[in-house]
């Protein structure tokens, strides 16, 4: 099963998980979510979601460091293309770090 051990992770990191359906998904994001990484998020339908985030609330894992995982992730820019779709999470990390929630200027 893929690991975070031994990553040092700092508040600057991002880690997105990009396999919902990978059979170590969950115990993977709650191992982010646990880490120093300042960004935690999953790709996923919100359909898909909520049974990761249940198995992680099952593995122990606290309210507030379970709400740090963006998922789904990214920003709706109404992509789905593969170009849209990074566009969208690299968006939403650089909102995120920024303390803002993406949206327009002009609204």
């Amino acid at each position: 099963m893929p690991s975070l051990d031994g990553v040092a992770l700092s508040e600057r990191d991002a880690v997105v998980l990009t396999d919902h359906d990978a059979p170590y998904a969950s115990e993977l994001l709650a191992e982010a979510a646990r880490s120093k990484a300042g960004f935690v998020g999953m790709m996923s339908s919100r359909r898909h979601v909520e049974r990761h985030l249940d198995a992680v609330r099952a593995m122990g894992v606290p309210d507030d460091v379970i709400a740090r995982i963006h998922a789904p992730v990214g920003l709706d820019l109404g992509r789905k293309d593969a170009d849209g779709i990074a566009l969208s999470i690299a968006a939403g990390i650089v909102a995120d770090a920024n303390g803002a929630d993406g949206g327009w200027l002009d609204r």
